[in-house]
């Protein structure tokens, strides 16, 4: 399993020098005067810079568990429900707007990860809902869908 992860490794390194590449055509300007590919060229170089960083990694790496002792579909209950719950975000967002519909969906990813303390997914649903409200709507002025209760 450890040539998988090291191809998946080549993968996101292969894309992240394509999109590097990319962004450079665009123009990078500065960090005082971003040009259109700059974030993009620093967003792949961060990507870049993982894969590598897990190419490494799981080269050196000692024999760990491997995909067939856990099963192929270990991972569907999680990541179904998680997709599911993504796409119903997008479906929802302009109806019930930011606020209500990333609380709702915070909540199901927090539940997806420990399903049994409701308070503690609660709170952290509200907290995390509130902090990207914060930055992103009062602090760079960002604008988010306004539900029907005016938030």
């Amino acid at each position: 399993m450890k040539i998988y992860e090291q191809a998946g490794g080549m993968f996101w390194l292969f894309f992240a020098a394509l999109v590097m590449a990319e962004s450079m055509r665009l123009g990078l300007g500065t960090p005082a005067n971003p040009g259109a590919g700059f974030v993009t060229f620093v967003s792949a170089l961060c990507l870049g810079f993982l894969s590598l960083v897990h190419i490494v990694r799981t080269t050196f790496q000692g024999v760990e568990a491997t995909d067939d002792e856990v099963g192929p579909l270990a991972a569907v209950p999680r990541v179904l429900p998680s997709f599911i719950a993504l796409v119903l975000y997008a479906l929802v967002l302009p109806l019930l707007g930011y606020g209500l519909s990333t609380f709702a969906l915070m909540f199901v990813l927090f539940w997806l990860v420990q399903p049994k303390r409701y308070v503690l997914i609660t709170l952290l649903a509200f907290v995390s809902t509130a902090l990207t409200q914060l930055i992103f709507q009062f602090l760079l002025k960002s604008q988010f869908p306004v539900g029907p209760w005016g938030f």
